[in-house]
């Protein structure tokens, strides 16, 4: 096996699916208010 590439293409699609997984909780996250640190 030669290994030109420096990260291979399904680490690649992993990181791909880790960013857009935080970025729609992210987006969620935004959209509910959390109250469980701040009550009062």
């Amino acid at each position: 096996m030669s290994s030109n590439h420096p990260m291979s293409t399904k680490k690649i699609a992993l990181y791909g699916l880790l960013i857009a997984l935080a970025v729609v909780l992210g987006y969620v996250e935004s959209l509910v208010p959390v109250y469980l640190g701040r009550r009062g």
